[in-house]
């Protein structure tokens, strides 16, 4: 799940658009298309206020940050389903 679809691209993996709702709600829609990666990009805060200061280790898993020469920063999770254990 993100923004834009090159990352879905380059993963080969099928493509699911992040909504521009809140933390709870864009997990839950993750969870309900059994989405397994979120990408976030500098515009998570812009179109989900507060996104970031709700992260909790029980939903999202920090797999990479990046970070551009210009300073722009992507971060990739690993949504965890409830009952699954974290590694």
């Amino acid at each position: 799940m993100s923004r834009l679809p090159q990352e879905a691209f380059y993963a080969d993996l099928p493509w699911t658009i992040i909504p521009e709702k809140g933390y709870e709600e864009i997990l839950l829609e993750a969870r309900s298309k059994e989405v397994r990666y979120l990408v976030l990009d500098g515009s998570v805060e812009k179109n989900s206020p507060g996104f970031s200061e709700k992260i909790k280790e029980e939903d999202l898993i920090l797999l990479n940050e990046f970070r551009d020469h210009k300073g722009r920063r992507m971060v990739v999770y690993e949504i965890i389903y409830p009952g699954e254990k974290e590694p």
